[in-house]
């Protein structure tokens, strides 16, 4: 494929993908990141979006499955693409028969749809795909590049030099490969040179660049080729180091203005995930490119998000499967802010957050200790999970306290996370004696609760019910820590319910009209109450917990039931 087909104003955009009833809006110069659980249907977005706009299926994908209905495109220059410029287009990047008709290099992955395509078109049909709104039939693979983790390696071996590559493409260009050599610096903070290794073949070295170094064709000296064979090749470092390499020489060698990168981040470790997201971003920006990443790295999402705020669209998928197994896809669009947002709003690492665009379901707890003892919990109960969910899938997020609750509850809602909260029966206190405010009342708002203030009123008349049982212990309390003695109070009731057995079933009767709330309260009070044979608490009860596999006990399995039926509930019918 020519590397200059989409010089001058033929260039397409897509400007709109309908995925069932919505449509999604997109724009040149953009990346789109595609996230979601495991099997969401990230790498099937790209499959249905380059059969869309090839009009065929490929061999990757059928094209009615149920995912992406429609591609729109919009050519730059649409107005003055004369017969005059299609013509020129066509000469410079395609083959002219003998019978007057042009043959066009249909991508592989379409050959069995050659006939569909018809690889064979006149000038009128190239004016007629230039003119139209969906499809680039035969040419697609004159606009669009598709990019996978093996072939991406595979570009970074070593390549002859009678054959076109996209490694000669940047060596014959001084300003691609100044780029390729800054940007794989900036990801992995080494020197990138390319040599002709002799025998008629380069490579990629690590090493400064040289001006002393002979061009091709030209001949080496004996210092000079004992200076380059004493660099590092990267053919022989990581396969991360090799696949950023391939992505850079794609982008620059290779001007298509539509790219499909299928998992960019592969082989990465997270730091050099992040700045390949920046560096991602910025080529786009730059360039007036149209990237596509599915990604189920939440670094690399992370750099992908330090660019322009309306240069970055993400599309969180969700696949569910109806009664006849069928696969059904529903999106939602991440805020480009998502980042900030988390880093102004959170209180917690914001890396867990991000944790949630990747799982099918995100359960916070109140510490890290619970996380444990949950998770423990969750894995024992794999066999018993439905079809489809694996503990996996599931992200449990600490978050330091139950104050911080409701804030990270409304970011991951506003991540379009799937999300239940397990907590303390003391999440309910009120924030004062007028029993208003406190993370109950906060979460309750968050979730728009049919019942709230039904539910706040029953909270309130527990609270009612614990302070006249306790009224002497509040009587004399100067007015300056009045608050903090009460709630201090009602937390030490509300987490002995042991002692105090009418209110726990007044608890237990709130937790059941709590059923259509995504919050689990744990039952007896806290956590420890699981299994209240076991001495200690905090930390110190946790590891003996899980020492005796206390997380199979009937108590913890009951509840865990309650909590993944409300994790059924957020995520759908899918299991």
């Amino acid at each position: 494929m020519r590397n200059n087909a989409n010089r001058g104003v033929v260039k397409p955009t897509i400007t709109n993908i309908q995925i069932g009833e919505a449509n999604i809006c997109l724009k040149a110069g953009t990346v789109t990141a595609l996230v979601g659980p495991n099997n969401s249907g990230k790498s099937h977005f790209l499959d249905q979006l380059e059969a869309q706009l090839a009009g065929v299926d490929s061999a990757f994908s059928k094209q009615n499955e149920g995912l992406i209905a429609r591609a729109e495109i919009q050519w730059r220059g649409r107005g003055h693409l004369s017969e005059e410029i299609c013509a020129s287009w066509a000469n410079e990047n395609l083959t002219l028969s003998r019978s007057g008709r042009y043959e066009a290099n249909v991508p592989e992955h379409f050959s069995s749809h050659l006939t569909a395509l018809n690889r064979f078109i006149g000038l009128e049909e190239v004016q007629t795909i230039f003119s139209g709104a969906s499809s680039l039939g035969c040419l697609v693979g004159y606009f669009v590049r598709r990019d996978g983790p093996l072939n991406r390696v595979q570009e970074s071996h070593l390549k002859d030099l009678k054959e076109d590559s996209l490694a000669k493409r940047v060596w014959h260009d001084k300003v691609a490969l100044k780029k390729v050599t800054e940007y794989f610096h900036e990801v992995f903070g080494e020197p990138l040179s390319v040599y002709d290794i002799g025998e008629g073949t380069i490579g990629y070295k690590i090493a400064p660049t040289s001006e002393n170094m002979p061009r091709i064709g030209e001949s080496y000296s004996s210092s000079q080729r004992a200076e380059m064979d004493g660099h590092p090749k990267v053919w022989q470092q990581g396969l991360g180091m090799q696949s950023v390499l391939g992505i850079l020489l794609g982008l620059f060698a290779d001007d298509r203005p539509i790219v499909l990168l299928d998992e960019p981040e592969a082989f990465l470790h997270p730091p050099q995930a992040h700045r390949l997201g920046q560096i991602l971003r910025k080529v786009a920006e730059q360039e007036g490119r149209q990237i596509f990443c599915a990604t189920h790295d939440k670094n690399l999402l992370s750099g992908l998000a330090g660019g322009q705020k309306d240069t970055l669209s993400i599309i969180r998928l969700q696949r569910t499967v109806d009664d006849n197994g069928k696969s059904k896809y529903s999106f939602s669009l991440i805020p480009p802010t998502f980042n900030e947002d988390i880093r102004n709003k959170s209180r917690i690492r914001h890396t867990h957050l991000l944790d949630g665009l990747f799982s099918d379901a995100v359960i916070i707890v109140e510490n890290e200790k619970d996380a444990y003892f949950f998770s423990e919990a969750l894995e024992s109960l794999a066999e018993e999970l439905p079809s489809g969910l694996q503990p996996s899938s599931i992200c449990f997020v600490g978050v330091g306290g139950k104050n911080n609750v409701p804030s990270t509850f409304e970011l991951l809602r506003s991540l379009t996370a799937p999300t239940v909260i397990v907590a303390d029966t003391d999440f309910i206190v009120s924030e004062n004696r007028h029993h208003s405010g406190g993370p109950f009342s906060k979460v309750l708002k968050e979730t728009s609760a049919r019942d709230e203030n039904d539910l706040i009123s029953f909270r309130n008349e527990i609270e009612e019910i614990i302070l006249s049982e306790a009224d002497s212990e509040l009587k004399g309390v100067p007015e300056d820590k009045y608050e903090g003695r009460r709630k201090k109070l009602l937390n030490k009731k509300l987490t002995k319910l042991h002692l105090n057995l009418p209110l726990l079933g007044e608890v237990e009767r709130l937790n059941e009209k709590l059923m259509e709330i995504p919050l689990c309260l744990v039952p007896g009070g806290q956590l420890e109450d699981l299994e209240p044979k076991i001495s200690g608490h905090g930390t110190d009860w946790v590891t003996k917990a899980i020492a005796i596999r206390a997380f199979e006990n009937e108590a913890t399995k009951s509840f865990m039931d309650t909590v993944l039926g409300k994790v059924r509930d957020q995520i759908g019918s899918q299991f």
